[in-house]
């Protein structure tokens, strides 16, 4: 029994390691406030980037400022209610 629960902990502990991808506030090139995300771990693709991207932004979607798919990166910046240019 304490085995098992060692293992559920080990694996629970690796999946969190490994299946998260993180973001932090920048600064966008026209000034607004936006998100660097990376999403470049082990068992992450670039939809992770996207997901991410849209559970920031939630209804008012976002435009990419910067992506780099092969290195897992994007700098978003969410929309203005309102607005569809920015």
């Amino acid at each position: 029994m304490g085995r098992l629960i060692v293992y559920i902990l080990a694996v629970a502990c690796g999946v969190g390691l490994i299946g998260c991808t993180h973001s932090r506030m920048t600064y966008l090139p026209d000034g607004r406030a936006g998100y660097a995300i990376s999403c470049s771990r082990f068992y992450q693709n670039w939809s992770s980037c996207v997901t991410k991207a849209g559970r920031l932004c939630r209804t008012r979607g976002y435009t990419v400022s910067y992506s780099d798919e092969v290195n897992g990166q994007m700098v978003v910046g969410c929309k203005v209610a309102g607005s569809d240019s920015k």
